[in-house]
């Protein structure tokens, strides 16, 4: 439809930019050596879109876990995506998994740190 289209001519327009200070604290967190994960209850093609073009080819591509509406039965505020991801990471051999996930319920943000030892 005519809305999911300008959407997507904007997101690709190259205008629209990652919030301040993200790509350089998803940058010092790689730089660690720490797992990163981005979820979304938002669909896969939709955030594939986004984060293709806000953080890049290669930094999309240097998440450790990307996970999306698509990829759980329940949405937020089930925290179900979360632990996937928890999971997920986890599972790749680290020692110690961090995990800083930031979401919006009405109109407030709750932060989860999820700390993952093997």
């Amino acid at each position: 439809d005519w809305k999911t289209e300008r959407y997507k001519a904007i997101i690709k327009s190259g205008t629209v930019e990652p919030r301040p200070g993200v790509l350089r604290l998803m940058d010092e967190v790689k730089g660690a050596g720490i797992k990163l994960a981005v979820c979304s209850a938002a669909t896969k093609s939709s955030v594939v879109l986004c984060l293709e073009n806000l953080l890049g080819l290669e930094r999309f591509n240097g998440l450790d876990c990307f996970l999306a509406g698509d990829d759980v039965k329940m949405k937020k505020p089930d925290p179900s995506i979360y632990i996937t991801a928890a999971k997920v990471v986890s599972t790749t051999g680290a020692d110690h998994v961090e995990l800083y996930l930031r979401f919006f319920q009405i109109g407030r943000v709750n932060d989860l740190i999820v700390r993952c030892r093997n």
